[in-house]
Formats: C-alpha cells, sequence, structure tokens
C-alpha cells in the first residue's frame, strides 16, 4: 500500500515534532517516523532560552510549556579556584528548565497517531522525479513531495542522501542525572555551571523537587561502565566540588545517562533536491551553549515558514538553508571554542582563564547572548 504525503518526517525527537506542528499549521500533510516504541520517560532535563519559547509561543503552546518547567531567574558561571567568574541575569522572559520527556509528551500531545507513528524501521529511501519514496520493514510505502531527516547525529537520512560527514569528539564524556532533592538549594531559581580541575559541574531544579545535572570530564571515547560504576566515578569526580556533592548522592543510580560529547564539524550539506537536514543530523553541537535543541527548533519553525511561501518544493528547502546557515553553524562554532576553557588543569592556567572571563567587555557578552537568543527563522521572525 502506497501512502501520499506533502512532508515525510523522520525521527520524533524534539526538533521533528516541532516541525510536525509548524507545518501542520502551515495547512501540510505530515507524517512523522519515529524508530523508539514510543516517549521515553527515562531522560534528562534542558533550558529553553528566549528563543526556543518564542518559538513555542508562534507554535500556541508557550501556556502550556511554561507550567511543565521551572523558571531560572540566574544562571551563574563558577570557578572552584576563583569563585564568581559571571552571572547572566534573566530578563522579562528567564530560561525554562524542564525534562526533556515533559517537552516531548507536550509536543507529541496533539498530532495523534494519524501523524506520529513509532516503532518504525525504515528499509529504503529513494528520491525520483517529484517524489520521495519511505519504505518501512513491515513493507508500506509512503510516499512524499519532501522528507525531512530530524533523525539525529547519526543520522538514516543523511548517509542515504548526503556526503560523509566527519564526528569530532570532543575529548569529554559527560554523566547526567535528575536529582530528588527538594530543599537542597538556597534558591531553587538560580542554577550554576561550575569549572573545576579538568571536569566541570552544573545543575538546576526542573521541578521544585527535582535537579537536574551534569558532569563533564576528560576521557577517552566509548569507555563503557556499569551504572553502579558511573555513579562511583561520578561521586569520585564530585570531590572538586563538594557543595554540591549530594545532588549526584540522591540521584537514582539506574537512570544515570552517560554521553560521549561529540559533534558534527561545520558543514552546509543539508539540502539536496527534495531531501533536507534539521537539528542535529545538520548541526549537531556541543552542549557548551545550551543552545543544541532550540536550534533544532529554530530549524522547524523556518522550514514552516519558507514552505508556507515556496509550498512543499525543492525552493522552500533552499529557502531554509539559506536562513539557518549562518546561525546554526555559529553556534556550533562558539560551543566548539567555548569547551577548550572549562577542564584546565594546571592552577596557572585556570588563573589566568578566570581572570579573563571575569573581565569580559559587557557590550561584547551582551551581543554575543542576543545573537544567540534572537531567533534566525527568516521571513517573518521577531
Amino acid at each position: 500500500m502506497v501512502q501520499e504525503w506533502d512532508v515525510i518526517i523522520v525521527g520524533g525527537g524534539i526538533g521533528g515534532l516541532s516541525c510536525a506542528h509548524f507545518l501542520r499549521r502551515a495547512g501540510f500533510k505530515i507524517r512523522v517516523l519515529e524508530r523508539s516504541p514510543g516517549l521515553n520517560e527515562v531522560g534528562a532535563g534542558l533550558q529553553l532560552a528566549p528563543n526556543a519559547q518564542a518559538a513555542f509561543k508562534e507554535m500556541k503552546l508557550l501556556d502550556d510549556l511554561l507550567p511543565l518547567g521551572w523558571p531560572m531567574h540566574k544562571v551563574e558561571l563558577r570557578s572552584t579556584r576563583s569563585g564568581l567568574l559571571a552571572t547572566m541575569e534573566a530578563g522579562a522572559e528567564p530560561l525554562l528548565a524542564i525534562h526533556r520527556a515533559q517537552l516531548q509528551k507536550l509536543l507529541a500531545r496533539d498530532l495523534g497517531s494519524e501523524i506520529l507513528q513509532f516503532g518504525v524501521n525504515i528499509t529504503a529511501m529513494r528520491e525520483e522525479g517529484d517524489r520521495v519514496q519511505v519504505t518501512l520493514q513491515n513493507g508500506e510505502t509512503l510516499t512524499g513531495k519532501l522528507l525531512i531527516g530530524a533523525d539525529g547525529l547519526r543520522s538514516q537520512v543523511r548517509s542515504q542522501f548526503f556526503p560523509p560527514v566527519t564526528f569530532r569528539y570532543s575529548g569529554t564524556s559527560s554523566y547526567r542525572g535528575i536529582a530528588q532533592a527538594p530543599g537542597l538549594l538556597k534558591d531553587p531559581h538560580v542554577g550554576a555551571e561550575i569549572w573545576g580541575p579538568g571536569c566541570r559541574f552544573g545543575y538546576s531544579h526542573i521541578t521544585s523537587a527535582e535537579i537536574y545535572w551534569y558532569l563533564t570530564f576528560d576521557s577517552p571515547p566509548q569507555e563503557q561502565r556499569t551504572p553502579a560504576a558511573c555513579h562511583a566515578h561520578a561521586l569520585q569526580l564530585m570531590e572538586s566540588f563538594p557543595e554540591q556533592k549530594p545532588i549526584v548522592e540522591r540521584t537514582n543510580v539506574a537512570h544515570l545517562i552517560h554521553t560521549d560529547i561529540s559533534d558534527i564539524k561545520p558543514t552546509a550539506n543539508w539540502v539536496r533536491g527534495r531531501v533536507a537536514l534539521m537539528g542535529d543530523a545538520a548541526h549537531a553541537t556541543t552542549p557548551n551553549l545550551g543552545q543544541g535543541a532550540a536550534q533544532a527548533i529554530e530549524d522547524a519553525w523556518a522550514l514552516g515558514l519558507t514552505l508556507q511561501k515556496f509550498d512543499a518544493e525543492p525552493i522552500a528547502l533552499e529557502a531554509y538553508l539559506a536562513v539557518r546557515e549562518d546561525k546554526a553553524l555559529w553556534i556550533v562554532r562558539q560551543s566548539w571554542s567555548f569547551q577548550s576553557i572549562c577542564h584546565l588543569k594546571k592552577p596557572w592556567q585556570q588563573s589566568l582563564r578566570d581572570f579573563c572571563v571575569k573581565h569580559v567587555p559587557a557590550g561584547l557578552q551582551k551581543a554575543s547572548f542576543a545573537r544567540m537568543y534572537k531567533p534566525e527563522v527568516g521571513l517573518s521572525h521577531p
């Protein structure tokens, strides 16, 4: 059986689901194909900056989103050697810290099974004339005018249609978790990132009782540890952050996430004919700026606008690339550069770094945040 769609989206993560919302609002017939059997209840947290919140406002979902997250009025950057280095005060729109699973649930809530299909294994994809075809393991064939790859760092769509990319391992790995720790922090609306020797620790509340945290550390790639070993190693590293160690101690060992930190060397090969990439599939970034999800959401917004203007045709995908390339690749480069100063081990290096960070001109810092937090989606963006 062959089914016809305007746009087929491969990947039901935050980027793919956001894209579905924008395209459905623009009147397109869409299908989202997700490999996993359903939404994952276990996961980590993330912070939604003003650019991501602006997209949810455009989707008419902001009022539903805000009660699910936790407002962060201030985020501090500290060093175990020099103390407070910088403070980012929230403006009219504070950062919103939220459990990733809650965000995905909200995005999936109104799509329904006629749009969002779980447990899908794709066996073949091809572009032929004015159509793309996707064949599923169950024998079903979907035909669409456009195909969007929102399927992450190891994208199946990218490997099928685009030249190979260069994956870059950052030299660091990470542990992430969510602690049940009501009342542990003095001010639950203040988050922080703390730089230690060879590692760093960050945290923020995501509900009144839950604290999301991450711990990054220098490591060879693909080290395998059991959950118990990961937790023990995390507690060992937390000796550099004794005040925050109880956060890790109160984390369910079984739900600890161990992930190597990698990105894709910047490339503008996101569009070919009737196929386009978005989010991590196009411009995977290290998480140093907290903009991975936000940039995928901006991609979705831009696709909604360009398809609305040009219809489901290749010219819309070319317009999308023209709108998003500079901002998304700037984020990748900035994040990659930023990581080089976080894990310094020698005291003199840490002292010099801390002095430089403390004395960054306020105007330069403000300009950088302004560029990061302004949605770059083209056409009629704010």
